[in-house]
């Protein structure tokens, strides 16, 4: 392969994803880059002395790497993939209890694995990785190589991890990595790590940045830890697993000293509307994934019972041919070649099951995955989390740290959020940026915001607002200088949300400058309460808008006619139900007119 990293080249990990694009996703995405991330770490470690070694393998991948005893042993021993999966869940169990330590486990919180029953591990898929990508020779091509191969195991094509776990995707990392300004020796904090993607993305073109995470799930914990050790930039890798405001890093600042925090929380209370549509949608995923069970089983006692039909046919014809070779007038030529096409038929409807069946168990797969989405936005999280998380990320940065948030919008204008964020900015001047963004990132499905938290900046100076939930807007004020072709983020939701959308957005956000109907730079001095009344966060009030502006009267007209639009469609929506013997799914919104006024 040509230098994946040389300026007009297409990147290897690229060209990588494309041919494994069709292996990855019909099988378990974890397991499959947890396997490849220790069989990179076993070929790093290769030649190193035994003390320089800090990373412990089993004994019995001491002298083979993981991968390759899996392969040897599908080989010789004809394992089926659920048996290799098993072989290297195994593997990986050991590995992380010899490593517990390091990744972040201790006495109180223990890993505990998950359900692998109906993994799958082919072993043209375990070739494939050899063949594509070799640690051995993606080391030698770069030394990042292999944590972007774990990078495209992980979120490559469909069913990307990221997206199911609902943590920043590398297109909208894009945008948080250029707001960290990261130099060598620095040390960076994700408080919510997942699978490692946006610390893998500040460690791009860095150089000896000490990184940290945290995260509640063991497994994401474990795979974050293992794409930072295999990254160059990392001068010190530790992931710690549980619960961020439990497990504080602030209590060893001065040991590990953190310049940014990272803070991700897209989860908060809904609203009774929203409660409605998600117990709807959890009962319809319920079902899809009874109806999917269903089909998987009859299926698959639909192929047993055929491979039982084609033994027992065997059986019979051994049986005829022994007879029939008594009888010296009999034609075995033709009786042989009655079997033959007997054989072929049921082969036939062998394989047409085989595939009806793994058909069923992708379905079944996706079934899972879905009813898994709808299960974490079911959970119902802490009231007022959001801000304990950005208070505790404030308390472990430096005296010039930088905490970045990522929350939903509505944290900008609902109390109590509002107020304590508020307070960041009236009584300790720290906030520095608002960005309002559209819905989906992260697969979101309203609008989300990034707030910049900065210690040490003066009161006086202003805070930058950018509103981009106008992409249209947005390009065309930034006027980003990417010539890489546009992919979705979110292929489901939206092709706005791009790699070249967020650069846009970086750009504005670092030159710092107001821009009509997109950037605003407001004083401190605005969130002071006047006459009982606050201003809240949202970017929108604070944009010069480039029309002429309207008299109140008109803008009050044009609000009462919007509320008015939207009782109306209300209406409408709660007769249709009814209509179709549908509860309604909220209460209807009084006709008079909205009492909060954007910015009360």
């Amino acid at each position: 392969m040509s230098n994946s990293f040389s300026a007009g080249s297409i990147p290897s990990s690229q060209v990588v994803a494309y041919q494994l694009a069709g292996y990855i996703a019909k099988f378990d995405r974890k397991l499959v880059a947890e396997l490849y991330a220790m069989d990179a770490l076993w070929h790093a470690q290769q030649g190193k002395k035994k003390e320089d070694c800090v990373i412990q393998f089993p004994l019995s991948i001491s002298h083979v790497s993981p991968i390759r005893q899996l392969v040897n042993g599908a080989a010789s021993k004809e394992a089926t993939p659920a048996e290799t999966a098993a072989h290297g869940q195994k593997l990986f169990k050991e590995f992380v209890a010899l490593n517990s330590e390091a990744i972040g486990f201790d006495q109180e919180i223990k890993f505990t694995p998950r359900d692998m029953s109906s993994a799958r591990v082919p072993l043209g898929l375990l070739l494939e990785l050899e063949r594509q990508a070799h640690p051995k020779r993606m080391f030698e091509e770069h030394p990042r190589m292999p944590a972007d191969i774990v990078e495209v195991i992980l979120n490559g094509g469909r069913g990307a991890v990221d997206e199911e776990v609902n943590r920043p995707g590398a297109e909208f990392s894009v945008l948080l990595s250029k707001l960290c300004p990261l130099s060598s020796g620095s040390g960076v904090l994700d408080m919510s790590c997942g699978t490692g993607t946006l610390l893998a993305k500040l460690l791009t073109d860095k150089d000896s940045i000490h990184a940290f995470g945290q995260e509640t799930e063991g497994e994401l914990a474990i795979i974050s830890w293992l794409r930072l050790q295999l990254h160059p930039a990392a001068a010190s890798a530790y992931v710690r697993a549980g619960d961020p405001l439990k497990y504080s890093f602030a209590l060893n600042a001065e040991r590990r000293p953190i310049d940014v925090a990272l803070v991700h929380s897209l989860e908060m209370d809904t609203d009774e509307e929203q409660a409605a549509a998600i117990r709807q949608q959890l009962r319809e995923a319920e079902e899809a994934e009874q109806r999917a069970s269903w089909h998987r089983v009859e299926f698959q006692h639909r192929l047993d019972k055929a491979q039982h039909s084609r033994e027992n046919e065997l059986v019979r014809f051994e049986a005829a041919e022994k007879k029939a070779r008594e009888n010296p007038s009999f034609n075995l030529a033709d009786f042989r070649k009655e079997r033959e096409e007997v054989m072929r038929y049921i082969d036939d409807q062998l394989r047409n099951l085989q595939q009806q069946r793994e058909s069923r168990e992708q379905e079944f797969y996706e079934a899972q995955r879905a009813l898994k989405s709808i299960q974490e936005q079911a959970r119902k999280p802490d009231v007022g989390r959001t801000y304990e998380l950005i208070k505790e990320a404030l308390a472990t940065v430096n005296e010039s740290g930088i905490v970045i948030a990522v929350v939903l919008a509505r944290n900008l204008f609902k109390s109590p959020q509002v107020d304590r964020i508020r307070s960041q900015a009236v009584e300790h001047g720290r906030l520095d940026l608002v960005v309002e963004l559209p819905r989906g990132v992260d697969g979101a499905d309203e609008r989300v915001a990034v707030l910049v938290f900065r210690k040490g900046r003066k009161k006086d100076e202003p805070i930058l607002f950018v509103d981009a939930t106008d992409h249209e807007a947005v390009n065309r004020v930034a006027r980003p200088s990417v010539s890489e072709p546009v992919f979705g983020y979110r292929r489901a939701r939206s092709a706005v949300l791009t790699t070249e959308f967020f650069t846009a957005v970086s750009k504005i956000c670092l030159d710092r400058l107001a821009v009509p109907g997109v950037a605003a730079l407001v004083p401190n001095s605005v969130f002071a309460e006047v006459d009982g009344r606050q201003v809240d966060l949202r970017p929108r009030q604070f944009l010069i808008s480039d029309r002429l502006e309207e008299p109140a009267a008109d803008h009050q007209a044009r609000l009462a006619q919007c509320h008015q639009a939207v009782v109306d469609a209300e209406a409408a929506l709660i007769k249709a139900r009814a209509q179709l013997g549908l509860p309604p799914l909220f209460k209807t919104t009084s006709s008079s007119k909205p009492s909060r006024q954007p910015g009360n």
